[in-house]
């Protein structure tokens, strides 16, 4: 683990390679190391580690997913709603799947991040309201269906969503 910790750090593209073997190791614990590795090196080169992460996405091993998708939602990598969609029946990955929803510029998201906004509190609120921002930027149809679940919310959420507001601009 700590030869593909030192690979992630490098912040070097040329340890991709190594870390793309790395990824279908048969140990578990390599491969979740190689794949946060690889979200470490991404802003370097996000094409290649973005490739990579999606491929860990179809793994077995849920951690596996989790680590990828963690990282892709830090590189800001947008995913396919069929994608997104695939991941959201497990209960340790939703929460990241929230966060990519957003990006998917899906319209099929907005009722889902409406629904995560109106039962979410803490952090998990404000990340799901970010997703939904990201969803609203993502074309007047995405825009559109976030509009119309916000307005059907409970009143509850919307009185949270304004308050965490003016909370940011204070």
């Amino acid at each position: 683990n700590l030869a593909v910790e030192a690979l992630g750090g490098s912040g070097r593209a040329p340890a991709l390679i190594v870390l793309r073997d790395m990824v279908s190791d048969p140990d578990p614990n390599v491969r979740a190391a190689a794949v946060e590795a690889v979200a470490m090196i991404g802003n370097v080169c996000l094409d290649d580690a973005a490739q990579i992460l999606e491929t860990a996405l179809a793994s077995e091993d849920r951690y596996q997913r989790l680590a990828a998708l963690e990282g892709l939602n830090r590189l800001g990598v947008g995913l396919t709603w069929e994608q997104v969609e695939s991941l959201l029946g497990d209960p340790i990955l939703e929460p990241a799947a929230l966060s990519a929803a957003g990006r998917s510029g899906h319209p099929e998201a907005a009722p889902l991040l409406a629904r995560a906004l109106g039962e979410a509190r803490g952090a998990a609120f404000q990340e799901v309201l970010v997703a939904l921002v990201e969803l609203s930027k993502a074309g007047l149809p995405a825009a559109t269906a976030a509009r119309r679940e916000l307005a059907s919310l409970p009143e509850g959420a919307r009185d949270r969503i304004i308050a965490l507001a003016q909370s940011s601009t204070d």
